[in-house]
């Protein structure tokens, strides 16, 4: 997490979960590409001075599953 918002939690004493409910605490931007092209991808944004990160997957899912985030 950035520094700020370290900051802002101690000051508001906002536990984890509530800071990201509350704020965007970090991921500006989230794309979805295929797995193939993910060091392809991750090597660009570095390239343009960006952090990346690999935060999920797709998966196909069965017609009467629950949707599940971790």
């Amino acid at each position: 997490m950035p520094k700020i918002f370290k900051i802002i939690q101690e000051k508001s004493r906002l536990t984890d979960d509530d800071m990201l409910k509350t704020f965007n605490c970090g991921l500006g931007m989230i794309i979805i590409i295929d797995k193939k092209d993910d060091p392809k991808v991750h090597n660009i944004i570095k390239k343009n001075g960006f952090r990346s990160y690999t935060i999920g997957k797709v998966i196909k899912r069965m017609k009467n599953q629950s949707i599940c985030y971790d």
